[in-house]
């Protein structure tokens, strides 16, 4: 998704066509990145759901219960 490049003009200078070609811009790209919200809201509530089936139909557990440490094996060495 491309950025909006902010005018290198300042509003004074800048005519009511030009504002409101900027004011549409702004609006499509705002448009935009509510659907890709909401696109990834629908899909972090699928992820949970498979998780939750998953857990229950298959009686396994897949998230990590609150306070649990964290495993003290070797990090493995990145080579360079």
């Amino acid at each position: 998704m491309e950025k909006n490049k902010p005018s290198s003009r300042s509003i004074d200078e800048m005519s009511l066509e030009e504002l409101q070609k900027e004011y549409v811009k702004k609006l499509e790209s705002y448009k935009a990145l509510k659907k890709e919200v909401e696109y990834q809201n629908l899909r972090a509530f699928a992820f949970e759901k498979m998780i939750e089936v998953a857990e229950k139909e298959l009686n396994i557990t897949i998230r990590k219960k609150p306070g649990t440490k964290v495993s003290k094996r070797k990090k493995r060495k990145k080579k360079k």
